[in-house]
């Protein structure tokens, strides 16, 4: 059981060490991107453009050398809000990358 407390409008849980481990996790799905760069990673449903697995790849790494220049590191939390579009996620991958975590919000929850 997790230990999780609210305090002055935050919550915060018991702090867990991270291992090296989470740098694999983007380095396992650039690998596979790399592997296949023609095959269509995601189609946009409302214009039926698509998108490659090396378009997918490119992008991401340009945006993670981005972050890394913006001081972004292992470990970071980088919040993601945003419509679904194609390049939803770019900086998803990008922050998995760099062995950051993502942390997505739906756009719509910015009215509430």
């Amino acid at each position: 059981r997790t230990e999780v407390t609210y305090e002055n409008g935050i919550w915060r849980g018991k702090q867990v060490k991270h291992s090296d481990d989470h740098w694999k996790y983007g380095e396992k799905i650039l690998k596979r991107l790399r592997a296949r760069p023609d095959k269509v990673g995601q189609i946009d449903a409302k214009t039926g453009k698509e998108d490659t697995y090396s378009s997918i790849a490119d992008r991401s790494i340009r945006c993670a050398l981005w972050l890394k220049e913006q001081g972004v590191k292992p470990g970071d939390v980088i919040g993601l809000c945003t419509h679904n579009q194609l390049d939803t996620a770019v900086p998803f991958l990008a922050s998995l990358f760099l062995g950051a975590v993502c942390n997505p919000w739906w756009e719509m929850y910015l009215d509430e």
